[in-house]
């Protein structure tokens, strides 16, 4: 009995140390129940870099051991495939014309069957994580014990700024989601940081007015479809009160200005009061696998070498991203958004689609000799131009902390968050 409580003790303390210090760990539970690994041996899933070894060295302090790294474990579907593809967008004219320009690119034999892979996976994978969806939304759910209930209220809902990503996803979604049954889209709009009183006007933000022009887009397309725009306005009262007692206990051990900003969007996008759905699609690592930051645009225009090693330098910055994801994508936005009572799903993030995506070449995914808003993630625009998003597939990309009006662009999105200081 001593042994055993000896082993509960060890297993609680490890699962409180794998949520808390956000390194990809899946392997290290596994081994851990195996009795391959020992507690200061880790077997990782890719390679470690500066940022890795911080959270190890995170792991460590709340441990009270010296960790080190034994071997990388590489899962198959994280190795690359060898495609067939061999087209180039950098080898394309650029047309001024918008239309024509996208419309010659899918004509291209090999991107069309590049285009038609993506279509399958990622409809595969939406369908997935749409139809393995509980029978009952929130309300019905609480109602369950007084009667017998047929739920006909949303189940799924998407967290939904209005850019390319997010109107994909719902527009696939559409295809799988019951037909009399809506489908939200909640968006979120901050307070402005020079207002004082609370309008209509104020929440004029830029997703606000993308949203808007989405789902015109969305009913124009899918007519009979009811599509459930939610607004969600937030004050900054109600935001310093939310993020000092309860968000930035969800967002820890991540520390930046970034960190706090798309946490807290997060946040009150899923606490959305009128929304009765119990599942969030959201369009995480798509950025990271298209080629959709400004720094994969600056890598390319700032690398002064051949055209070899300007696709290098776009590499190398799509791979500190894919990195990236499982502290941020696959753990704080976990977290905010499940302490709402919603399950957030990322399509786009799925074992098929990740290995088709990194086995392209950074030239058959992004095109940064085109103008922003065109040659970036350019493969998922021509995606969303083939199946009818003429208008979306068009718009810049802006980063939900900007475009939600959360944060200021002059402050540095990577310095330490003033408000989550505490935490450290």
């Amino acid at each position: 009995m001593r042994k055993g409580a000896t082993v509960r003790r060890k297993l609680a303390r490890l699962f409180v140390v794998v949520s808390r210090c956000e390194l990809p760990l899946f392997t290290f539970r596994l081994s851990f129940f195996c009795g391959v690994l020992r507690l200061n041996r880790l077997h990782l899933w890719q390679p470690m870099n500066e940022y890795a070894e911080q959270l190890l060295y995170n792991l460590d302090v709340v441990v009270g051991l010296k960790t080190t790294v034994e071997s990388i474990i590489s899962p198959s579907w994280l190795l690359k495939k060898n495609l067939e593809f061999d087209y180039d967008f950098y080898k394309f004219p650029y047309n001024a014309d918008h239309v024509e320009l996208y419309q010659n690119l899918i004509n291209q034999p090999q991107i069309k069957a590049s285009l038609n892979t993506l279509d399958k996976l990622l409809s595969n994978s939406v369908a997935n994580r749409v139809k393995c969806t509980a029978p009952l939304c929130r309300i019905c759910l609480s109602e369950l014990n007084q009667k017998e209930t047929v739920c006909r209220h949303a189940k799924i809902c998407i967290l939904f700024s209005g850019g390319i990503d997010c109107t994909i996803l719902a527009l696939l979604a559409n295809k799988f989601v019951p037909y009399n049954e809506p489908i939200e889209l909640i968006n979120v709009a901050f307070e402005s940081l020079s207002g004082q009183n609370v309008s209509e006007k104020l929440w004029d933000v830029p997703d606000r007015r993308t949203s808007l022009m989405s789902v015109n887009e969305l009913k124009r397309i899918c007519p009979e479809r009811f599509w459930n725009l939610l607004e969600v306005n937030v004050t900054r009262e109600e935001l310093k009160t939310q993020l000092s007692t309860r968000i930035k206990n969800l967002i820890y051990p991540l520390q930046t200005i970034l960190d706090e900003s798309l946490g807290c969007a997060y946040w009150f996008a899923s606490n959305c009061p009128n929304s009765t759905a119990r599942v969030a699609l959201i369009g995480s690592g798509a950025d990271e696998l298209f080629g959709g930051y400004c720094r994969h645009r600056n890598a390319y225009r700032r690398c002064l070498g051949t055209n070899s090693e300007r696709q290098l330098s776009v590499q190398s910055e799509l791979d500190v991203d894919w990195q990236r994801i499982p502290a941020r994508n696959l753990a704080r936005d976990d977290r905010v958004i499940a302490d709402n009572g919603k399950t957030a799903r990322s399509p786009f993030i799925e074992e098929n689609i990740v290995q088709f995506l990194r086995s392209l070449e950074p030239f058959q995914k992004c095109c940064f000799s085109f103008p922003e808003g065109v040659g970036d993630k350019l493969l998922l625009r021509l995606y969303g131009y083939k199946i009818g998003l003429r208008d979306v597939a068009l718009l810049k990309k802006r980063a939900i902390q900007f475009g939600s009006r959360i944060a200021n662009k002059r402050e540095n999105a990577s310095a330490q968050s003033e408000h989550l200081k505490c935490n450290t």
